[in-house]
């Protein structure tokens, strides 16, 4: 995987992540991200995030998607979503892997998702690569597309029987493909953008109301894992995620709707700059730390 590249596309490239519980005794103690390649059971190469060691055992896992929502800086980009991953994985004692999935416009809707659900059978199949962690309780999770990806994922696996996820964590991931805010545009994400983006992801208007590319639009959501959402509130497509959210609640699905006011669509890894993105780091390690701590 060529991390320097993870931003080359302009809306969808958003890095797969998954944490994956720890023994005590796993091969994955070293503090350094490291690579898996492909491999005759592996789809896709990754980049794993260790936790740090604590002398104990731990039974934590986590999956993660990363955004970018404009051509930028790759290697700034880069840097600090690996270093926001590597603090995660410490501070949540998961380990955090980043899957190199395919890319639109080359790689139109649904590929992305396919790689994900390809990834997530091969966690789910217990691999020789990860026989050191407890890939039984699993939580995925993304940030803006990759939210999207995680509200998409999460209802498939539910709609088709297979192993689901403890949980799913969405930050401000677009539920549907629509600006409801269009009064919130920014010069990281304006409607001009957003429909620019779908164009490349979803070039057919039609397609955009399926459940692949607008989870939110979906019918059914009783017995969806528990969810985890936060939002923006300078996002133009902000009010449809949290229309999601609260559709889960009343379909009796556990989930907590965080509003960050003040912030913009694509805000949660500026923790260095931002004392709302710190914020909402630390609500991710309490949630995840909950969801760990529940029995199965």
């Amino acid at each position: 995987m060529h991390l320097q590249h993870a931003w080359r596309s302009p809306c969808t490239r958003r890095l797969w992540r998954i944490c994956v519980p720890l023994s005590l005794h796993t091969r994955f103690r070293q503090r350094h991200p490291f690579i898996i390649d492909r491999t005759a059971s592996f789809p896709l190469p990754v980049v794993a995030f260790p936790c740090a060691s604590t002398g104990r055992p731990t039974t934590r896992g986590c999956r993660w998607c990363s955004g970018c929502t404009v051509e930028a800086s790759p290697s700034e980009i880069s840097i600090r979503t690996k270093e926001y991953l590597r603090k995660l994985s410490i501070a949540s004692q998961a380990v955090i892997v980043s899957v190199d999935y395919r890319l639109a416009p080359e790689h139109p809707c649904p590929a992305a998702l396919d790689d994900c659900r390809s990834v997530w059978e091969w966690i789910t199949s217990a691999p020789d690569e990860l026989r050191s962690v407890d890939v039984t309780r699993v939580v995925i999770a993304g940030e803006s597309a990759g939210g999207t990806l995680t509200f998409a994922l999460a209802q498939q696996l539910h709609e088709t029987g297979l192993p689901c996820p403890l949980a799913q964590i969405s930050l401000y991931g677009t539920a549907v493909m629509e600006v409801t805010n269009p009064e919130y545009a920014t010069a990281l994400l304006s409607p001009e953008d957003c429909h620019w983006f779908w164009d490349m992801y979803v070039p057919d208007p039609a397609d955009r109301r399926s459940v692949q590319a607008s989870p939110g639009l979906a019918g059914d959501l009783v017995g969806l894992p528990p969810a985890f959402v936060a939002t923006a509130e300078v996002d133009p497509t902000r009010d449809g995620t949290e229309e999601y959210a609260r559709r889960m609640q009343e379909s009796g699905v556990p989930v907590e709707l965080r509003r960050y006011d003040g912030m913009m669509h694509g805000f949660a890894t500026m923790t260095a700059v931002l004392p709302a993105a710190e914020e909402l780091f630390h609500e991710i390690v309490a949630y995840l730390s909950g969801v760990f701590a529940s029995p199965e």
